[in-house]
């Protein structure tokens, strides 16, 4: 994380060397988290100096599945939002940029890499959009003081020409009011000056989701565990291809190679009354083996608080049964969740700043934003509870509570139209609106 006094100007020297600091410091953090969740772990880069000797790889990859199990249950059903004032225009944005896409997109970024970014923009044809960036490709600058506010965002890519066969490497430097654009060399020690366009958004445009002070992937305190469990499992498959490639022991026999040879191609063993054969195997514990595997899995679900949703006995329980199993899990949840409504709120800001240009405003506070929980509902029950609530919640706050709900906004509308119409052929209107 980079801070800067916000009276200092940023000058390309000072680019140069932040990108410089991230591409040495901290590059190298995130593409090894990337490359846990990816399947690419110690176990893949393991060598045996005996050649001969199996040398099986095997992952178990417990680092994507914390990951997609926060994911899934945080984002598995579409965020919706509500307010008791229209926000028609501010939906019309999100649905335009596929926000629950967005939304996945910007959580996974934030479980794997401990931050994430998502950029803001106006295309070619005025639309405003939104993406979400990868952190190994850009950071932000925020001020040295305690309000920590976000003075800049650097991004950094390539663009390969695969006929020329060559890369062309480019700088932004998003601000406040402007985006400055730099041409530069693969190690980006060099800046060319290319434009300076203004933007309009009157902030940084970029929502920024952290995971917490430290910043780390949700998998990382497991990874050591992770590491020995890839260890494990894979010499016990090294062990069981030694044991069926064993070596065989004769003993009390006197044979040259040509007749060994004979033996081994026509599958028959010729001793005398005295002699003997055996194999040479490796004694193995399969029971203590699969002991520790447990407790590493055991240990593994408990400090990254992700239970194993696939095991048949998890919801083999009852409702409050699995709540309490749901306790740590929930906790982390909860926490990742208010990260993420606050990259949210900075979503919805940004949106905001640019409907203001003309005249359209929202009351971007004043907007309810429901993360829901994704797992099996008994809709039925909530129904029930939503409609034994009727009277003393609103009725957008209720939609909410419905999973089948995706816009609590539109839904009001709908059944407000539905009802009118009810009411108006009640009242004797015919289809062509005259009364008979």
């Amino acid at each position: 994380m980079f801070y800067l006094d916000k009276d200092m100007p940023l000058t390309e020297q000072h680019i140069i060397k932040y990108i410089e600091k991230f591409r040495s410091d901290t590059l190298p953090r995130l593409q090894k988290w990337r490359n846990y969740y990816d399947g690419d772990q110690d176990i893949k880069h393991r060598i045996i100096s005996d050649s001969t000797k199996p040398n099986n790889k095997i992952v178990a990859n417990y680092a994507s599945d914390i990951t997609d199990n926060y994911c899934g249950y945080l984002t598995g059903r579409p965020v919706t939002y509500s307010c008791n004032e229209d926000i028609a225009g501010i939906m019309d944005v999100l649905r335009a940029n596929n926000a629950t896409t967005e939304d996945k997109c910007l959580l996974k970024d934030a479980l794997i890499y401990g931050t994430a970014y998502e950029l803001h923009y106006i295309n070619a044809a005025g639309e405003e959009c939104f993406k979400t960036i990868s952190p190994e490709s850009g950071f932000p600058i925020y001020s040295a003081d305690l309000d920590r506010t976000l003075l800049y965002f650097v991004r950094y890519y390539s663009v390969e020409d695969v006929v020329a066969n060559k890369s062309t490497c480019y700088v932004e430097l998003y601000s406040a009011n402007s985006v400055a654009r730099y041409k530069t060399n693969d190690q980006y020690s060099e800046l060319a000056p290319i434009e300076i366009r203004a933007h309009y958004f009157g902030e940084v445009p970029v929502a920024v989701m952290e995971m917490g002070d430290d910043n780390r992937a949700i998998f990382d305190g497991i990874i050591s565990l992770q590491d020995a469990y890839n260890t494990i499992i894979s010499d016990r498959t090294n062990d069981y291809e030694v044991f069926c490639d064993a070596y065989m022991v004769l003993s009390g026999v006197l044979a040259d190679e040509e007749t060994l040879k004979q033996m081994k191609e026509n599958r028959i063993l010729q001793l005398d009354g005295d002699a003997s054969a055996s194999y040479l195997t490796k004694q193995v514990a399969p029971a203590e083996v699969d002991s520790l595997l447990d407790k590493l899995n055991r240990h593994i679900r408990r400090i990254s608080h992700s239970p194993d949703f696939t095991d048949e006995n998890f919801f083999a329980q009852s409702g409050v049964s699995l709540a309490y199993k749901l306790i740590a899990f929930e906790d982390t949840s909860a926490n990742i969740e208010a990260h993420m409504r606050t990259a949210i709120k900075r979503r919805l800001t940004l949106i905001s700043n640019i409907a203001k240009l003309t005249s359209d405003t929202f009351a971007v506070g004043d907007i309810n934003i429901t993360v829901a929980r994704n797992l099996p509902v008994d809709v039925l029950t909530t129904a029930q509870a939503v409609n034994q609530l009727r009277g003393l919640v609103s009725n957008k706050t209720l939609l909410t509570q419905l999973p089948f709900i995706d816009d609590p906004e539109a839904e009001c509308e709908a059944a407000k139209a539905d009802t009118e119409s009810t009411l108006y052929n009640f009242s004797g209107g015919d289809s062509n609106g005259d009364n008979k």
